[in-house]
């Protein structure tokens, strides 16, 4: 019984703390989306080497020298499933839709040099668990909400190689909800600005196979101070950061009617001391592939499966209760259809269950998540 009480104690704790990470309920790839773009998350969100379409350049910012004199817009539609067991069965957590969009616009100044500005969702999310869960008087949950403005240049180096940069620009909100644990505030509310670098490159090696790579600084935000007061002070930088990560891509046209896509990542969360000291994540590498079959000028079809190992150790369960970042595969279907002076686009991504339990012990805290994706955007080239 003393052990179970003081389980349940250190398990709330670890609830608390990470009730602050930015994105985590709505994570797939940690706490990053599928991908960026509808055409790429219809591809498994493959698109480091693909000019899909305006958003390509959130992707890999040397892809818009491929996507020049163009603008996209976009909203997806995204439902996570959430529960949690603490000890008396599984509890569901509420608040399971929520919209994430985007938008950007490339324009070519001359035959070497574009530029543009894309805007992704860095997160907006709400985490809302039953006074049932922990006995608590009351909800216990967050919300997070938060951009990535992405101010962008390419230049063509010669006609079969670019490179790119963006500066980028993010704001994350945070808002806390419940009694409060370890010392964090059971009810806060504050916001932060940050700061990135994401450069990369693009090389058409043959007439039909374009290779792609890119590196992202970590995106360093200030600290918020409501936040910061409590346990994560105990980190060296208690600010939520977004880590460094890097990443190879391929596109290649196997046949006139046939693309294969393909994107290898490496995401760093050992290099922000939120991630590594405090809750013990681990560096993670995520595979995407997608096929594109080209119907016909007017119409493409897309399908995508996208991979990586949840970075959460199973030591760690118990403190990823309001954050259960465990899901790992992802299998998507898409398309684009010519409509009017533009291409309509559209996916729907299912990622699949995933049940993690602390220590693989079925009587210790578990959590388990599965998510629907579904999105639609509309771009133009001129």
């Amino acid at each position: 019984m003393v052990r179970s009480k003081r389980l349940k104690r250190t398990t709330i704790v670890g609830v608390s703390l990470v009730a602050l990470l930015p994105l985590s309920a709505m994570a797939t790839n940690g706490i990053f989306p599928m991908g960026n773009g509808i055409v790429a998350q219809g591809m498994g969100g493959a698109g480091i080497a693909n000019a899909g379409d305006t958003i390509s350049a959130a992707d890999n910012p040397a892809l818009a020298s491929k996507v020049s004199n163009s603008w996209a817009a976009g909203l997806t539609i995204f439902n996570p499933n959430r529960s949690a067991n603490v000890g008396a069965g599984y509890v569901d957590s509420g608040s399971n839709y929520f919209p994430v969009p985007q938008a950007g616009r490339i324009k070519k100044i001359n035959e070497r040099l574009s530029v543009g500005i894309v805007s992704t969702a860095m997160g907006g999310m709400n985490t809302d668990y039953p006074t049932t869960l922990f006995g608590t008087p009351t909800n216990v949950g967050q919300n997070l909400m938060g951009v990535i403005i992405s101010p962008t240049v390419a230049f063509k180096v010669s006609n079969k190689v670019s490179v790119g940069a963006s500066a980028m620009i993010g704001y994350e909100s945070l808002k806390t909800e419940g009694p409060g644990a370890g010392g964090l505030p059971g009810n806060a509310k504050d916001s932060a600005f940050g700061l990135g670098l994401k450069v990369g490159l693009t090389a058409d090696v043959t007439p039909t196979t374009t290779l792609g790579f890119v590196a992202q600084t970590k995106l360093d935000m200030k600290e918020m101070a409501d936040h910061c007061a409590g346990m994560f002070n105990a980190a060296t930088d208690c600010s939520l950061d977004l880590p460094t990560v890097v990443g190879v891509g391929i596109s290649t046209q196997l046949s006139k009617k046939v693309k294969f896509v393909g994107d290898v990542q490496r995401i760093y969360w050992e290099g922000v001391p939120i991630f590594d000291e405090l809750f013990g994540w681990k560096d993670q590498t995520v595979t995407k592939v997608g096929v594109e079959y080209q119907v016909s000028d007017n119409l493409a079809l897309r399908a995508g499966y996208n991979h990586g190992k949840s970075p959460i150790p199973v030591s760690n369960t118990n403190r990823a209760v309001l954050a259960p970042a465990v899901v790992e595969d992802h299998i998507s279907v898409g398309f684009s259809k010519k409509m009017g002076k533009g291409m309509l686009s559209a996916y729907y991504a299912r990622t699949l269950e995933n049940e993690q339990k602390m220590n693989n012990v079925p009587a210790l805290p578990a959590v388990k998540m599965d998510q629907n994706a579904l999105g639609i955007g509309y771009s133009v080239s001129f």
